[in-house]
Protein backbone atom coordinates (compact mmCIF):
# COMPACT_ATOMS: atom_id res chain seq x y z
CA UNK A 1 0.00 0.00 0.00
CA UNK A 2 1.53 3.21 -1.18
CA UNK A 3 3.87 4.49 -4.18
CA UNK A 4 6.26 1.95 -4.88
CA UNK A 5 5.46 -0.18 -1.58
CA UNK A 6 6.40 -3.91 -1.76
CA UNK A 7 5.48 -6.60 0.09
CA UNK A 8 7.22 -9.68 -1.05
CA UNK A 9 7.51 -12.16 2.05
CA UNK A 10 4.94 -15.10 2.74
CA UNK A 11 2.20 -12.72 5.72
CA UNK A 12 4.40 -9.52 5.25
CA UNK A 13 3.32 -6.01 4.88
CA UNK A 14 4.36 -2.72 3.47
CA UNK A 15 2.22 0.54 3.88
CA UNK A 16 4.13 3.91 2.80
CA UNK A 17 6.21 5.29 -0.30
CA UNK A 18 8.81 3.05 -1.02
CA UNK A 19 8.65 0.58 1.71
CA UNK A 20 9.77 -2.64 1.59
CA UNK A 21 9.06 -5.80 3.74
CA UNK A 22 11.03 -8.44 2.03
CA UNK A 23 10.77 -11.75 3.85
CA UNK A 24 8.20 -13.37 5.69
CA UNK A 25 6.58 -12.28 8.68
CA UNK A 26 7.93 -8.58 8.38
CA UNK A 27 6.45 -5.14 8.46
CA UNK A 28 7.59 -2.03 6.81
CA UNK A 29 5.31 0.81 7.97
CA UNK A 30 6.37 4.40 6.63
CA UNK A 31 8.26 5.84 4.10
CA UNK A 32 11.48 4.47 2.43
CA UNK A 33 10.96 1.49 5.89
CA UNK A 34 12.86 -1.43 4.91
CA UNK A 35 12.25 -4.87 6.97
CA UNK A 36 14.74 -7.34 4.89
CA UNK A 37 14.92 -10.15 7.49
CA UNK A 38 12.13 -12.97 9.09
CA UNK A 39 9.92 -11.26 11.41
CA UNK A 40 11.26 -8.11 11.74
CA UNK A 41 9.16 -4.69 12.14
CA UNK A 42 10.18 -1.53 11.06
CA UNK A 43 7.85 1.64 11.56
CA UNK A 44 8.11 5.02 10.95
CA UNK A 45 10.33 7.41 8.07
CA UNK A 46 13.25 6.18 6.55
CA UNK A 47 14.15 3.23 9.47
CA UNK A 48 15.43 -0.02 8.92
CA UNK A 49 14.99 -3.29 10.56
CA UNK A 50 17.58 -5.88 9.45
CA UNK A 51 18.36 -8.38 11.71
CA UNK A 52 15.73 -11.53 12.59
CA UNK A 53 12.89 -10.79 15.16
CA UNK A 54 14.67 -6.87 14.91
CA UNK A 55 12.16 -3.58 15.73
CA UNK A 56 13.11 -0.20 14.40
CA UNK A 57 10.63 2.62 15.44
CA UNK A 58 11.56 6.21 14.64
CA UNK A 59 12.52 8.30 12.23
CA UNK A 60 16.03 7.36 10.78
CA UNK A 61 16.05 4.00 13.29
CA UNK A 62 17.94 1.23 12.56
CA UNK A 63 18.30 -2.74 14.22
CA UNK A 64 20.61 -4.18 12.71
CA UNK A 65 21.34 -7.78 14.65
CA UNK A 66 18.63 -10.44 15.93
CA UNK A 67 16.64 -9.20 19.00
CA UNK A 68 17.73 -5.80 18.35
CA UNK A 69 15.52 -2.86 19.02
CA UNK A 70 16.18 1.35 18.25
CA UNK A 71 13.57 3.25 19.08
CA UNK A 72 13.80 6.66 18.90
CA UNK A 73 14.82 9.17 16.20
CA UNK A 74 18.31 8.34 14.60
CA UNK A 75 18.42 5.16 17.37
CA UNK A 76 20.82 2.91 16.16
CA UNK A 77 20.75 -0.96 17.73
CA UNK A 78 23.71 -3.21 16.15
CA UNK A 79 24.42 -6.34 18.36
CA UNK A 80 22.60 -9.22 19.55
CA UNK A 81 20.05 -8.43 21.30
CA UNK A 82 20.84 -4.54 22.11
CA UNK A 83 18.53 -2.00 22.64
CA UNK A 84 18.50 1.41 22.12
CA UNK A 85 15.60 3.75 23.07
CA UNK A 86 15.80 7.49 22.97
CA UNK A 87 16.63 10.13 19.94
CA UNK A 88 20.19 9.33 18.78
CA UNK A 89 20.76 6.58 21.17
CA UNK A 90 23.34 4.13 20.12
CA UNK A 91 23.38 0.65 21.34
CA UNK A 92 26.88 -1.74 19.54
CA UNK A 93 28.38 -5.32 20.52
CA UNK A 94 26.49 -7.44 23.16
CA UNK A 95 23.55 -7.58 24.73
CA UNK A 96 24.00 -3.64 25.77
CA UNK A 97 21.34 -1.02 26.84
CA UNK A 98 21.56 2.55 25.66
CA UNK A 99 18.32 4.97 27.56
CA UNK A 100 17.87 8.39 26.83
CA UNK A 101 18.84 10.99 24.59
CA UNK A 102 22.64 10.85 23.09
CA UNK A 103 23.40 8.04 25.20
CA UNK A 104 25.83 5.17 23.98
CA UNK A 105 26.50 1.56 25.17
CA UNK A 106 29.48 -0.21 23.61
CA UNK A 107 30.81 -3.64 24.45
CA UNK A 108 29.25 -6.54 26.21
CA UNK A 109 26.57 -6.23 28.67
CA UNK A 110 26.80 -2.45 29.41
CA UNK A 111 23.78 -0.36 30.50
CA UNK A 112 23.63 3.78 30.16
CA UNK A 113 21.07 6.15 30.52
CA UNK A 114 21.23 9.71 30.83
CA UNK A 115 20.57 12.27 28.00
CA UNK A 116 17.74 14.79 27.87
Amino acid sequence: MGNLAVSSGVGSVAAGSGANAAADGTVAMGNNATATVARATALGFGMAAGGQNATAVGALANASAAQAIAIGNGAVAIGDPNTATGDGAIASGLDNTATGNGSVAMGNTNMVGGGG
